[in-house]
């Protein structure tokens, strides 16, 4: 993924807000979303369930979140995308903000496609651990496209 933090932003509240104005029978759209919309607030990682970009379709986002003694892990990928394929994107949430993860070897020897989430996720789940994975619909839009048509706008 190559897209610039604050363009992901805007994005992400220009979507945001279209979502908010249609009517949504899905509680969690009017639950999640409007963090999104506010000024340096804290932002669930779970709407990005609903905010899922063409950029992240061979990504797959696991965010860690909870207590050290008891972490929560929570993984989004793209419906119908092949696991073996993606690229893991791994962030820690201590609740305040999130911070990108990379395995210390990665960064050492350069080797992007390892991947240890799998290993990571089956760690979870034989300590007994919370574990969620989602299938995200496919996305419709691409953040530089989100972008354009603001720019237009103006």
């Amino acid at each position: 993924m190559n897209i610039h933090p604050f363009a992901l932003q805007v994005a992400c509240r220009q979507l945001a807000s279209t979502l908010l104005q249609t009517k949504h029978t899905d509680p969690f759209v009017t639950e999640l979303l409007p963090s999104i919309l506010q000024y340096a607030g804290f932002v669930d990682a779970n709407a990005l369930s609903y905010l899922w970009f063409e950029e992240f379709r061979s990504s797959r986002i696991c965010v860690i979140s909870g207590s050290a003694q008891e972490p929560i892990f929570t993984v989004l990928s793209q419906e119908g995308e092949n696991r073996e394929n993606l690229r893991d994107v791994i962030l820690h949430c201590d609740g305040c903000h999130f911070t990108l993860l990379r395995p210390l070897w990665e960064t050492q020897k350069g080797l992007s496609s390892f991947s240890v989430l799998p290993e990571l996720l089956s760690a979870a789940r034989a300590a007994q651990l919370v574990v969620m994975e989602t299938e995200v619909k496919g996305a419709e839009q691409a953040v530089q496209s989100v972008v354009r048509s603001l720019l237009n706008e103006i």
